[in-house]
């Protein structure tokens, strides 16, 4: 049998046309003959519905008179219908009393009548309801009507009800429905059919019989006998055009060859020009064809290289071979257009050069297998080690070479999958270098990079198996110590040897540019896995254990606890309420008052309070860290010295009293080492149009130990403009006697630390008695924070403390509240600005 590829156009394309139309037609026919059936139904049913109703009226009417004769005649008009099969009155007891046949009459129905149903006979009877019914597999309609009979001589009822039963057939219609379907459908057949021939004729003489010339011609055309090829008579149509375009396009096959025969020259000589070697193989002898370039590109001459598909194999590196002869054999099998691979190849020195091996099939044998491939040689060395570079680059540090946080957090993930499969327990250490900046102010940035190149040295001497260190930003370090050991208890013990290593490893002094240079670190640590945390998430929580650790005081190390995270988002969401709080005016401003000796308010302090409408009031102990940490220190700064002074400006305009000094406002290191703060409090002094010399703006003694020069120069530019200058919380951060009498300073202020236990501690009263005594002599003013009672207040008054703040004189007002006491007469009507 033929394959239907070679079938002819003429019979297959009539034969499927005539298929379709007879899957159709015979469609068309069954939906007609549905809709005629349904339709024959409906009208057939009405047909009898309607006699039943006019027997029912004439059937009564003679039988309440006793008039059979009239009764047998309509019966029997009625029964004249081919299609009624049973038309029979019926007494109460379903006798029959009238029929169409004869033979039945005075017998009961029910045996005589199959089809006979005894409730449906009641329904009719007893509840006077017409009863209609359709047996599709009888094609029967039958109908039970009540009807009105003569009361019997014998009986007391009044009336006496029977039932009309009619049995309908409508078996002949449907047949008759049939044949005149199909005797219908017969002639549009018979009309296609004709359409069809018609059809096929046109289409072997108009499309056939050219395209059988054209094959033809085609076939000769393929035997390269240029002096065979006939002339074609032009087709119709589509076919004209086709035969024209095929004679133009055998007219160019010549020049194609020529063209492609001087295209192989070109290719030979691309080949040459772009230094790629070719090793064509012959699939079926295992031969294979190296190029002289190719052979040029290994180091080897000529004679040196076989013919045999075993000098490729062995000279490419047993780690690309799998690889490369898995995508090879892809393409061999066809299931990728081309053959492309990236591997190295031994040359003659030993060494392996990259090449990039692209090629193709381009002969197959007769039972459908490749025979021959093609393949080129680029050599891709100097690309491969650039592109390993930028590699390295994207995932190590550029100053230490060590792995940065991109490759660090891979590591990290991988381990933390092979720990939850192993059932063991790792752990990540988080080293932070101790006060790096100085060192990087001191020495410079050539210097601070060389540290941390030894740094990281000492780091990579402790790594041992699967440990890595990396670095991250800055002076921060990570070490991922994996698989320790299956209980927590112990690997947190290990953990914690390993971190004291490292700091003892740090601590020791290094030599950079012949000085030594002595480094402490903190460390966080971490274990896991500890639930369901990725990578990131692990390093944050030895990144926030770190971070308790610096603000338990350097040098330390500390493990994460789900406390430390809690109290990180606490802060966290803290900050984003203070950023709604200063929107929203929930920030207040508050003054404690500043007495003397004898108890006269000779100035106050500024002090904020936050009061949140759904955790209520929050102490500045809580809130002015979160503000610190994100920046919003700044703004909350700015906020308050501009109502401070706006305040102040309502003060003299309602008349001081004139014991009144200053009005003392705290300024936060980062406020103070901003580069425009001299600009700021000179704009914001100029603004209000306050005396400068009320406001005092207190400083601790941080900025002046870090930032020493700076700071000289800056309360120098204020104190110009008659601002005055206090050292806040003095005697509890680093203090020392040289910048007091450098510095322009106004007063000190004693923190309450040292006020708390004057009562009780010795150490404490010497402490105060040598701040207040030293004060004296340096021409400043003492002002003691804290004071409860009248013991701490009478100790400071005997030393010769002449200013005093705390709960004994009353606690922080608000501004409102604190304007009435100090102007009595005049209410408050300072306005506010936004910060």
């Amino acid at each position: 049998m033929n394959s239907p590829r070679l079938w002819s156009l003429a019979s297959v394309i009539p034969t499927l046309l005539l298929l379709v139309f007879l899957v159709l037609q015979t469609a068309f026919i069954f939906l007609d003959y549905q809709t005629k059936s349904e339709r024959l139904l409906l009208q057939s049913r009405e047909e009898v519905l309607g006699k039943v109703n006019k027997l029912q009226q004439s059937l009564s009417d003679a039988l309440m008179r006793h008039d059979n004769a009239v009764a047998e005649r309509e019966l029997t008009l009625a029964a004249l219908n081919d299609n009624v099969s049973q038309l029979l009155v019926l007494d109460e007891n379903a006798e029959v009393l009238l029929s169409n046949q004869m033979s039945l009459k005075f017998m009961f129905a029910s045996a005589v009548l199959p089809e006979f149903e005894w409730a449906d006979f009641y329904q009719a009877r007893d509840k006077n309801r017409l009863l209609y019914q359709y047996v599709e597999a009888e094609k029967n309609i039958y109908v039970y009507a009540p009807l009105q009979l003569a009361r019997k001589d014998h009986s007391l009822k009044r009336n006496n009800t029977g039932a009309i039963f009619v049995s309908y057939s409508l078996v002949k219609p449907y047949q008759t429905l049939l044949a005149n379907t199909i005797q219908d459908s017969m002639k549009n057949t018979l009309v296609v059919a004709i359409a069809l021939l018609t059809l096929t004729i046109l289409l072997v003489k108009m499309i056939i019989a050219p395209l059988n010339r054209l094959v033809q011609a085609a076939q000769q055309l393929n035997n390269d006998n240029d002096d065979a090829f006939p002339q074609l008579k032009e087709g119709q149509g589509e076919i004209g055009l086709l035969q024209r375009a095929f004679m133009a396009m055998a007219d160019k096959m010549k020049l194609n060859f020529e063209q492609l025969s001087a295209s192989e020259q070109r290719w030979h000589y691309a080949l040459s020009g772009a230094r790629d070697g070719v090793w064509d193989w012959s699939i079926e002898s295992n031969q294979v064809f190296f190029s002289a370039r190719w052979k040029e590109m290994l180091g080897y001459i000529e004679d040196e290289i076989g013919d045999d598909i075993e000098e490729l194999e062995q000279r490419i590196h047993p780690d690309d071979l799998m690889d490369m002869f898995a995508c090879l054999r892809l393409h061999l099998a066809g299931k990728t257009p081309f053959y492309e691979h990236i591997h190295r190849v031994q040359c003659k020195d030993g060494d392996f050069c990259w090449v990039l091996d692209r090629g193709k099939v381009i002969e197959w044998a007769e039972d459908g297998k490749p025979s021959r491939l093609i393949c080129t040689h680029t050599d891709i060395t100097e690309y491969r080690k650039a592109q390993d570079l930028v590699a390295f680059q994207a995932y190590h540090d550029e100053v230490t070479q060590l792995p940065n946080r991109r490759k660090l957090l891979e590591h990290l993930a991988i381990e933390i999958s092979r720990t939850k499969q192993s059932q063991q327990w790792g752990c990540l250490l988080f080293i932070d270098l101790d006060k790096f900046k100085q060192v990087n102010d001191v020495h410079g940035h050539v210097a601070a990079d060389t540290l941390l190149r030894m740094v990281a040295k000492r780091l990579l001497q402790m790594m041992e198996g699967g440990n890595i260190v990396a670095r991250l930003l800055g002076d921060e370090f990570a070490i991922v110590l994996p698989q320790l050991g299956d209980e927590p208890d112990r690997v947190a013990e290990q953990a914690l040897g390993f971190a004291q290593a490292v700091r003892k490893r740090i601590a020791s002094p290094f030599v950079l540019q012949g000085q030594r240079i002595n480094l402490s670190c903190t460390i966080g640590i971490t274990l896991f896995p500890d639930g369901e945390q990725s990578a990131t998430d692990i390093l944050r929580q030895a990144d926030i254990a770190m971070f308790h650790g610096k603000e338990d005081g350097r040098d330390m190390i500390h493990f994460f606890s789900e406390e430390m995270e809690n109290r990180v988002q606490r802060n966290h969401n803290l900050q984003q309420m203070l950023r709604l709080a200063l929107e929203q005016d929930e920030i207040k401003l508050f003054l404690q008052p500043k007495v003397d000796r004898k108890g006269n308010v000779m100035g106050c302090e500024a002090l904020l309070r936050w009061y949140q409408p759904q955790r209520g009031w929050i102490t500045p102990s809580e809130f002015v860290p979160a503000a610190e940490d994100s920046g919003l220190i700044i703004e909350l700064g700015n906020w308050v010295l501009t109502q401070s002074c706006l305040m102040l400006k309502h003060w003299q305009q309602s008349g001081l009293p004139e014991q009144f000094k200053t009005l003392s406002v705290n300024v936060s290191p980062k406020q103070f080492l901003q580069v425009d703060f001299i600009e700021q409090i000179s704009r914001i002094v100029k603004e209000s149009e306050i005396n400068p010399n009320l406001l005092e703006l207190e400083i601790t003694e941080t900025i002046l130990v870090s930032q020493l020069d700076d700071a000289v120069e800056k309360i120098k530019a204020l104190r110009a403009l008659g601002i005055r200058f206090a050292i806040d919380d003095f005697g509890t951060g680093y203090s020392s006697m040289s910048y007091l009498s450098t510095l322009p300073i106004t007063a000190l202020k004693i923190d309450r630390s040292f006020v708390e236990h004057l009562e009780t501690q010795v150490s404490q009263q010497a402490i105060v008695a040598a701040i207040i005594a030293m004060a004296e002599n340096l021409g400043l003013e003492v002002i003691a924070e804290g004071v409860e009672n009248v013991a701490q207040l009478n100790f400071l008054k005997a030393k010769g403390c002449a200013l005093f703040q705390g709960y004994l004189f009353g606690r922080a007002l608000s501004a409102e509240e604190f304007s009435q006491n100090l102007l009595p007469k005049a209410a408050p009507q300072f306005s506010t600005v936004d910060a």
